[in-house]
């Protein structure tokens, strides 16, 4: 999850509203570094280029993103995948 630990955070933050007796199943120190790194990730410049992951989550959902409104489509490795709905 390195390159993605936004995304477990996400599911972290989830996980805790969702089943709140059991949140003492995640490690209190990885919660607290992931916290740390979205706070400084606040401090990093905008990038240049429209990103979109989405199709991390969902091929078909994020493809008007890409096709449409001009969003590079950075799904697995970072590399510039097909623009064909695939």
């Amino acid at each position: 999850m390195e390159q993605h630990w936004e995304v477990l955070l996400t599911h972290i933050v989830d996980f805790r509203f969702i089943y709140p007796t059991e949140r003492q199943r995640i490690p209190n120190w990885l919660l607290h570094a992931l916290i740390s790194r979205l706070q400084q990730s606040t401090e990093l410049p905008i990038p240049r280029l429209k990103i979109c992951r989405g199709r991390l989550f969902s091929r078909g959902d994020y493809f008007a993103d890409i096709a449409e409104w001009g969003f590079a489509d950075l799904i697995g490795e970072g590399g510039q995948s097909n623009r064909s709905g695939e």
